[in-house]
This record gives C-alpha cells, structure tokens and sequence, in this order.
C-alpha cells in the first residue's frame, strides 16, 4: 500500500487515496505532480538508466489542458529495451523520439499491450539519449497510466578502434607538420576536430591528410553503423620556433691573399654556434664558436646554431678561397731572359706570354691545387733550368715544383670521445695512395712516426695524432682527437710494477657509475681471488699481498660497477707479484779491504744463508729469497751489545725488536767482516762471521737475524741474538756500545 497526495486541477491538493502503485485524479482532472513542464520536450522528466528489471514511473494523467508527457531516457546501443504503461484509464499511446523536438520518431505503439495501454521495444544503434512521448490515443481525452521500463540483453555492440595518428603526438614542428588519420576498423568513418571539442556524429568527416602550420590539438573519433562509437583520440602538435641561422663576416664566397678572419653570429639570444671546417654539418658535438677565426687556406666554413627549447638553426655554409700567383722566368742557358714564351696551364688558367725580361705571372686560387705547365716558342727548346715557376702568396714567394695540392686531412672514425673497456679506432684519408703516420704521446706526427697499418685499439684515455704524406704534396694538417676512457683502473696500470707478499698496496680507479665497485685480482686471463664484492666507490682500496699469494709477473686487477656490470676495466699492463724483498747489509772491519765482489760470492756459497718461509708452507722449508748486498760504513767488528752475566741483552725485548728487526715487507740481514785475528783466526785474513746454523728466524711474523758474530769459544743464547765481540768477556766496560751508540749503528746499518 502506498499513500501518494495527488495535485488535482489548479486548485492543490484533494484527499489521500490509497492504492497500489498508481494514484487516479478524477475523470477529467488537469495534471500531475509532473505537470506542466513535461509537456513539452525541452521540459521532459529525466528517467533513471533502465536495468534489467522493471522499473516504473507515475502515476500520471492526461486531459486536454495536458496533453502530453515527455520522458528523457539515456540508452545504450545493442541492449533492447521496452516501455509500457500499466494501470490507471483510457487508452493512452507511446512515441520514442531520437530528439527533443519530437521530429525524428524511431518507433511508436498505441495499445498493443492490452487494455488500452501500450507496449513499444526498441534496440538503439548509438549509445545516447532519447526521448518518450505518452499522449491519449485521442489527443486530449483523459487517461491515466503508471510508465513501465527495463532492457533485456546484456552485452553491447563491438566498438569501433581508436583512430591513430601519423606522426604520433605529442610532435613539435618548425614550419608545417601534415597529419594522416586512420582506422583499424574497416568501413568506419573517421570525424575530428581542431577546436579541442570531443568529435561527434556531426564533426567533419575525415578524408585525406591534414597540414598545420601552427600549434594544434587534434581530436578524431570512428562511427560504424551497427557498432558503438569509437574513444576519442587527441594530440597536441606544437610548433616550435627555430634558431636563427648563423651568418658569416665577411659574408662568403670570399677570396683572399694571405689570411682572412671571420666572425660568426646568431641574431637568435642565448644561442650556442658550433662550426666545422672539414666539410661535415655541424652536430651539437661540435667545436663551439667562442671568436673569430683565422683562415689562411681555403676553407669551406660551417655553422649551426643551438639553443634548449628550439629547433637547431639550418646549416650556415661559405667558402673562403686563397689566392695566388704562378711567376716564373724563362732564359737562355746564358741567363738572359726570353720576352714573347708562351707559358701554358692547365686546371682552366689562360696562357701568358713572358715579358722582355723573360718573367711571367698568373692569378690562381688555391681551390685548383694543381696545374700543369709547359712553355714554347718557335725556334727554341726549353728544357729545365732554362725556365722556373714559383708560387707568391702576398708577394712572399715561395719555391714552387709543380703540385700546390695539400694531402688531405686524416679522419678517426669513431670520432673522439668517451669509451668504456676499450676502443678500436679506424684512420682514412681521401687522398689516393696517402701514407698516415701517428702518434699516441701528443706530439705532432712526422715522417718518421709510426705507420698506420689498420685499426688501433686504445684500452686508456689516449690523444691520438695523424697526418697523411704524398710524394709531390704537402703534408696534410695535424688530425687530434681524445678518447677518454670512463671506468678506468688508474694503478696498477703502467708496465713494469712488481708488489711482494706481505706488502699493502692502495688500488685506484676512475670514472665508475654507482656507490659501490667490485675488485678482482685475474692471473693471466683467469680469475685468481675476489678482493672485495662491494666496496664504496671512492676511487682508492687497500689490500695486503698475502704471504702465500703465487707468485707470477701476469696479474692484473679487475674493477667492476655492482649498478652496472657493463662498466668495468682492467689494469692497461701485467704486474708481478714476487717474494719479499731482502737487503744484505755487510760492515767491515777497519783492516779488512774485502770488495763487494767477494762478499756476494762469500754469500752465494753460503746457501743457507738467507731463507725465509715468506709463503707460510713449510717452514722447515723455505723458500729462497733473492737479496742485495750492500757495504755499510759502520765497523761492525769493534764493538758488542752489553750484556749481563747469563749473556742477555741488558735492554728490554722492546729495545732489542727495535734494534735486531725490519718489516717483513724488506728483510735486512746484518752480516760482518772482520779480521781473523781479532776475532780468535788466524792473523791478517778477512773472514765472513757466520755459524752454522740457520740465520733467520721468523717470530711473530717479524724476520730476525740470527746468531752472528757471536763470542768465540762461548756458548750463546739463540733468543738473545746480540751482537757481540768474540772477546766478551775480555773488553772493558769502556769499549762496550752505550744503548745510544747501539741504536745509531742499527740505523746506519739499514740504510748505508
């Protein structure tokens, strides 16, 4: 049960009836709770989108002061949908209408469904609005109705595909862009605008390529019968303005005598000018203009002008051709000049004729670099030196033997820049049967540089030079460009580095993309031991050569990006890794005149002499280490360490390490020579103290000397290693080394 207040007449509202889904006014009563606006189509109730199930819409009335009710109703194409009225009086009658104005009707019923209500389906092509129109079946009669409505069928029609555009937007033009519109459903037919409004059913119908010579949104849909409209496709073609282009002072083409500047500039404010003078369109990567230049040969001159936000400037391009003369002298073989000599060129030059002095000239210009000349007269035959050419430019002349051409430039190819890894570098030159020379060092080539052969491959930042030679020619100008390379290992690098087991050696690099790096250690061409997996990309890491490390002269190291493998380097050149270094430190004693010839023989038979367990194996076994030998100015033979009466040193382990031991990094092994006699020999020899046990022991990592020059005829305490005189006990208090003394002599024995 529903209580619905029903307005009757002009007068309001009368009492409330009730009943089921629908009101009724009286018999002839004027309007409803709708009225008068829906009388008209302009002023139709909006209805809300139909669904799959009923839904309804009234009561409603008609009489003859309201004759009609307008439904505005949103519907989608390919669904089928009905209306109908149900209920109330009178035989009432149903028109739908594709407009407002109710003169485009599409389909109508008047009482097919029964008494005396109607029934109408519908099934749209297009997706939009519509509208219904309910009157009495006799215009003006009273009736009542409540309105009924619902679809059946859920899946709508295929749509047609978005219309594409070519060139794709968003695109920036400098003059005019021409635009083509197509579809990918056939048969379809494309409208667009340029408004910026969305196309419709109504917009211009596309039919052969649009041309904009100004900023433009472009927007384009497709419609098909049978199928829903296309989306909407939009695009902003945008003009851009373009750089000025360059202009030349003075303006070419341009011929001059010795050398001429030009002055290049762009009307266009904040604009950046590059220039070439081989030919070639300038690129952004170009040599930037930065002031006039001077030209002392002919040059084609290019320039380009940039600028962030424009367009690049078209090419500037002019010719700047030097000029010459071609003087000679035509004589008899006393000498004396002969008038009337025709004197012939070829390249396009006229014939001269020699004056009564026998001399010539003719005007060139340097872009025909090569000419041909013969001379005649009848009655005479010229051979050389009976005539001469020669080249004057400005009037300082020049020797001149017949080819004014210049080799041509040498081109790299790539051109110079930034490499990764490594760079094979290509030189040519257009000039048949040239021969390029090079250098890597930044000096000019020469005649005498190296040879180019074929590709160069540069494996670090390199300038690289080359010039071209010609028998018959002039040298070509200097080509130089820099390959840098990005990503580069900065040392170990050059050749020749040797680092040895136990040593810390500080890695660097350059040039790495990323925070962190990897650092290999490769023997040969294969991986020996990672170093670090990750480590700040800082530029520098520090490793010690492990004791152990194999020893080798092929290692290189590798650093590697962790962000980007694909950046990484190895060192330029192999280093070695060796065993630990050794200085044999001899002092001799004030009588003794051994050399050090003797020595290193005394030494070489002692083959237990010096070894050290510098791989950490075996130390029952060391490894031999190769030592030099040197003579200290120190009299090593005159004086002991103090010691008590058990033969210790009276100083402290601190005060002994400090005294008897070196870094392991460089072992210094002290070693005397002294005389036979002072020590407990015979007279007058000089003799290499020693014992015949081993003379070095490693203790803690630390390599001591061990047991020389102990005291004659006494037992000595291995741990103490002191250096004594063989009479210990027989020397004064005197003649023993003060701490101070002891210290001194150490030192000078390291560093002699």
């Amino acid at each position: 049960m529903v209580y619905t207040p029903r307005r009757c007449g002009v007068l309001g509202f009368v009492a409330v009836a009730m009943t089921v889904g629908v009101a009724l006014c009286p018999q002839g009563a004027a309007g409803d709770a709708w009225d008068p606006a829906d009388n008209t189509g302009s002023g139709a109730t909006t209805l809300n989108t139909p669904t799959t199930s009923i839904q309804t819409h009234g009561a409603h009335t008609l009489s003859s002061s309201d004759q009609y009710d307008w439904f505005r109703v949103y519907l989608t194409s390919g669904r089928q949908y009905n209306f109908n009225t149900t209920g109330g009086t009178g035989d009432n009658y149903g028109e739908l209408y594709s407009d407002s104005g109710g003169s485009n009707r599409v389909v109508y019923n008047d009482d097919s469904g029964g008494s005396g209500q109607f029934s109408l389906n519908y099934t749209p092509s297009s997706t939009a609005y519509f509208w219904l129109r309910v009157r009495a079946y006799s215009v003006g009669s009273a009736c009542s109705y409540t309105l009924r409505y619902s679809y059946t069928g859920t899946t709508p029609p295929a749509q047609v595909a978005t219309p594409t555009f070519s060139p794709s937007a968003p695109y920036t033009f400098t003059s005019s862009v021409t635009v083509s519109i197509s579809c990918g459903t056939s048969g379809a037919t494309i409208r667009y605008t340029t408004n910026g409004s969305d196309p419709t059913s109504s917009s211009t119908v596309y039919s052969s390529p649009l041309t904009f010579s100004a900023t433009t949104t472009l927007k384009a849909r497709a419609f098909k019968s049978g199928m829903t409209d296309s989306a909407v496709a939009s695009g902003t073609y945008t003009k851009q303005a373009q750089v000025a282009t360059p202009t030349f002072s003075p303006a070419a083409p341009y011929t001059f005598t010795s050398s001429v500047t030009v002055s290049i500039s762009c009307v266009t404010s904040g604009a950046t000018i590059r220039y070439t003078t081989n030919g070639s369109d300038p690129t952004s990567s170009s040599t930037v203009y930065s002031g006039p230049l001077t030209l002392s040969v002919t040059t084609t001159l290019k320039a380009r002008a940039f600028k962030s936000g424009m367009t690049d400037s078209a090419v500037a391009s002019g010719t700047y051709t030097r000029t010459y003369r071609i003087v000679g002298w035509v004589r008899t073989a006393s000498g004396q000049g002969i008038s009337g000599v025709t004197v012939s060129f070829t390249g396009g030059l006229a014939s001269v004729t020699t004056d009564t002095n026998g001399y010539y000239q003719r005007t060139g210009a340097q872009s025909v670099q090569q000419y041909t000349v013969s001379v005649s007269k009848t009655g005479y035959v010229f051979a050389p030196p009976y005539w001469d050419v020669w080249i004057s430019y400005a009037d300082a002349q020049a020797d001149f033997t017949g080819a004014l051409q210049q080799v041509a430039t040498p081109t790299f190819s790539p051109a110079a820049g930034t490499f990764t890894g490594s760079v094979a570098v290509s030189m040519s030159c257009a000039t048949s049967g040239a021969t390029i020379r090079y250098t890597t060092n930044g000096s000019d080539p020469t005649s005498s540089s190296t040879v180019y052969s074929g590709p160069l491959t540069l494996s670090a930042t390199t300038t690289l030079k080359a010039r071209a030679f010609k028998s018959g020619m002039t040298d070509s100008a200097v080509a130089s460009g820099t390959y840098t390379k990005q990503a580069q290992v900065t040392y170990p690098t050059a050749s020749g580095i040797k680092w040895t087991r136990g040593s810390s050696y500080t890695i660097t690099w350059t040039g790495f993309p990323g925070s962190n790096v990897k650092i290999e250690l490769y023997k040969g061409s294969s991986l020996n031991t990672t170093l670090s997996t990750s480590t700040g990309n800082n530029g520098s890491f520090s490793w010690t050569v492990p004791t152990g490390q194999a020893l080798g002269t092929d290692y290189r190291i590798k650093v590697t990006s962790t962000s980007d493998t694909s950046k990484y380097d190895y060192s330029d050149n192999y280093f070695e890794i060796a065993r630990i270094e050794c200085v044999i430190t001899v002092s001799r004693h004030p009588d003794c005149t051994v050399t050090l010839a003797t020595v290193q023989t005394w030494l070489q038979n002692a083959n237990t002499l010096v070894q050290v367990d510098d791989d950490g194996a075996n130390a029952a076994a060391p490894d031999d280490v190769e030592c030099n030998v040197v003579f200290s100015a120190n009299q090593m033979g005159t004086f002991s360490v103090r010691t008590d009466s058990s033969y210790n040193i009276v100083n402290n382990n601190t005060e002994r390490d400090e005294i008897m031991h070196t870094e392991t990094a460089k072992l210094l092994v002290v070693w005397q020579i002294t005389t036979a006699g002072a020590w407990g020999g015979g007279s007058g020899d000089c003799v290499l103290m020693q014992n015949s046990s081993s003379y070095t022991t490693t203790i803690n990592g630390r390599i001591f000397p061990h047991e020389f020059g102990h005291c004659a005829g006494r037992a000595h305490r291995d741990e103490d290693h002191a250096i004594m005189h063989s009479n210990c006990t027989n020397l004064p208090d005197s003649n023993e080394l003060t701490e101070t003394e002891a210290r001194a002599i150490e030192a000078e024995a390291r560093n002699p």
